[in-house]
This record gives structure tokens, sequence and C-alpha cells, in this order.
């Protein structure tokens, strides 16, 4: 079978690997942060290891030179309150933040410098967040600037945005749909170009931006723009899109995303667009999508204002709002002996084979015991043969016949 490991779930498989000894540790780890990446769980567990040895050696130093300073007192005046301490030499540390020898990660200078600087550049402005803050104010100011920040994305397959006013060009069309990470799928109206005025005053074009109005944020892609033939390199949280030897484009690292604060240029399709909605569909959202003919009667009692109102234009939201899912009845069957009612399906193809060089399975359930029997096949076309063998197993083992076999035709 197909199955993905993401970053995280590594991480957690990898703490819970750890001897007893590294209980508390791992507590500290998985509950101690929001977020876990496998490659700061690896740095913490050198960390704390090449930790533990120094520790270790230390401590077995001391308790050597105190046991014979306390036997030399003991002789001396009889009693044992003398304190000594051991010196240990230093091990050669490596810090996992600026790769230099001599201190931890939690110690290193450059990494407390930054964070002093982060701090210090901190203005009050919604677009600013420092890693002290909490999580809820986080989330209100990624909320708060979410439509004109630009998120720089290697993970999308083109430029999106929700937002429509910013297009220079627009076409509305029916693009097919968009896969997100929650597996929702989201559906692409249109496609255009966005003019962004960029760091050193410059004006770049997007072209094939998709117009996706359930997006929640500005995506540019990365792989689009590498297609066109830019580099990016990102460092010491910034990430640089260059063109050769000339940087385009600056972003930021807040939150864990690199963001452009970039003045996106409110595009002609905007400009062209009604400012005004007419007063009939006004009116008819601010009754809550009354009817046409409701509209027209409390237009002549004089209700609206004296305004006056024209044929009712087609509203998406009140067919959207009628609508209704149709229903699936409930398969209703009753069996009274194993073997009158068997389902079966198939599985495959699996993306990685198995060490048996299986790429299909076939399940098998009876619907009255509910046991289940499972083939392993390598192709489709295996498939008859396996149901005739079971079938032909089960009869005689069971002295019955079967008398009822369904499937989804696959």
């Amino acid at each position: 079978m197909s199955i993905e490991m993401n970053d995280e779930d590594q991480a957690v498989i990898l703490l819970n690997s750890l001897p007893k000894p590294y209980e508390n540790f791992v507590d500290t780890l998985k509950y101690g942060r929001q977020t876990i990446k496998l490659e700061e769980i690896e740095a913490a567990i050198i960390a704390k290891d090449v930790e533990s040895r120094s520790n270790g050696k230390t401590d077995a130093e001391g308790l050597i030179v105190r046991g014979r300073t306390e036997k030399k007192w003991f002789k001396r005046n009889g009693n044992g309150n003398n304190r000594s301490r051991s010196k240990s030499k230093p091990r050669s540390l490596k810090c996992y933040h600026c790769h230099k020898e001599g201190h931890f990660r939690r110690d290193c200078p450059e990494r407390k410098n930054k964070k002093r600087q982060d701090s210090e550049s901190e203005n009050g402005d919604a677009d600013v967040v420092s890693e002290g803050y909490e999580s809820a104010d986080v989330l209100i100011a990624l909320e708060m600037d979410a439509s004109k920040e630009w998120v720089l994305d290697s993970g999308c397959t083109f430029h999106m945005t929700p937002n429509k006013q910013l297009f220079d060009t627009f076409q509305s069309l029916d693009a097919g749909k968009v896969l997100m990470g929650n597996n929702a799928c989201c559906k692409v109206a249109g496609i255009g170009s966005v003019k962004l005025k960029l760091h050193d005053g410059m004006v770049k074009t997007l072209t094939d931006v998709r117009y996706i109005p359930d997006l929640k944020r500005n995506l540019i892609s990365l792989g689009v723009l590498d297609s066109n033939g830019y580099c990016y390199k990102a460092q010491n949280g910034v990430l640089k899109v260059m063109k050769g030897s000339m940087v385009v484009m600056k972003a930021e690292k807040r939150n864990g995303l690199y963001l452009l604060n970039e003045v996106a240029i409110i595009g002609t399709v905007a400009v062209a667009a009604p400012k005004i909605l007419d007063k009939t569909t006004l009116w008819h959202r601010r009754l809550a999508h009354v009817s046409e003919k409701g509209l027209m009667e409390l237009s002549k009692q004089g209700l609206l204002c004296g305004d006056k109102l024209d044929k009712l234009s087609f509203c998406d939201h009140c067919v959207y709002g009628k609508m209704i899912r149709v229903k699936f009845n409930v398969a209703k069957h009753c069996t009274q002996s194993i073997l009158d009612y068997i389902h079966s399906d198939l599985w495959g193809p699996s993306r990685h084979v198995s060490m048996g060089g299986y790429r299909y399975f076939m399940s098998i359930i009876d619907d009255y015991s509910l046991r289940v029997w499972i083939y392993f096949m390598k192709t489709k076309d295996e498939t008859l043969q396996k149901f005739k063998d079971w079938k032909v197993m089960i009869e005689n083992q069971s002295g019955k016949r079967v008398k009822r076999l369904r499937t989804d035709n696959g």
C-alpha cells in the first residue's frame, strides 16, 4: 500500500524511539511547541546527547575528587563538611545555528542578537510579527494583511489570488479546480495578469495568474518563476528572487512564510467594474434576498424610500441557497445465512510495489458473518481467477452456495 509520511510524522516516530532516560526530554519537545520539525528534533537530540556525555564525565570526575578529599578530611578533623569542586576539560561543542564550536544553540550569540534586533524593529504595525507574540496575535496580523501580502510558495503550480480587483487583464472562464493542502477543491473562475510595484520602484507583471475566489492568500509560485528563468535563494530569513545577478524580489520570513510586501497596482478590471449596485439588487440584498414580487409590493406601498425599481437580475446566492443535496437511500437487505450476500472490492495500483511484487489486493466480505478475505495480486487481470478460487474453497468448506455478489464493477 502507498503511505506517505510528512515531516511531523517522522519527527514523532523519532521521538518515540528514544530510550526511557529521554522521557522528560521527549515530553518537552512534543508538548512544548506548536509544530514539530524533523530537522529541529535531530539537532536537539544531538545537542542533548553531547551535553549528557559532557555532564556524565564531569560528574564522574567530581565524585572521585570529592571522595579522596573527604577521606583526608576525616583523618584531620573528624567530620565530612568539606566540599570540593572539580574542573573538567571543555568539550568541543558545535552550535547548530551558526555551526561554530564552543557553545550550544541556546547560548548562540548570533541567535540572541537576531532576536534582539527583531524585537527592536517591532513598530506596532499589523504586518510585523515577532517570535514572542502569542499565536492569536499572529493569526490576527496575518488575517489583516492577507489581501495585501503575497506569499512565495514552492508548493503551488501557478500564481493565484482571491482578489479580482488586482487584475490588470482578466478573462472569465472555467479553468478547472485546484486541490488544496487539506484535499479541498477550489474552483478557478478566471485567469489574467497582475502588476506588482517592487521594492526598487520597478513594476513587474505576473502573467497567467489564476483567480480563485475561495482562496485566502495571494500566492506566487516559485516553480513558475523557476520555469521562466528566475532563481531564488533563502538566507538569514530573507528569500531573494534573481534574474542573473539582479535581485527582482525580496521576501521576509515571518511566522514560517516568506511574505512579499510589494504594492499591487489596482488593475483596469477593478476600475471598469461598477462601483454601486443598482437599486433593485441593493434592496433585494438588504431585505434578505426577498423575491421580485415582494419588492414590487413594498415599492407600491412607498416603503423603499421612493426608489424606482427595475427587473431583478439573476442572483447566484438565491440559487445556491435553494439547492438541496440528493439523498442516497440506505440499502436494505436481510441475510439469513453465510454466503447469502457477498461484498467485494478491488484496490490498486499502488505506487510502491510490495516485497512480494504485489500492487493490487481484492477484499471479499460475507454480509452475515462479516468475515473478510484478502487476496494480493501483481496484476489486475488476476481478479477473476482469485474469486473463482475463493468461491470453490468457501463452498466446499461450508457446504453452501454463493447466492448474491455485490461489487462496484471495478
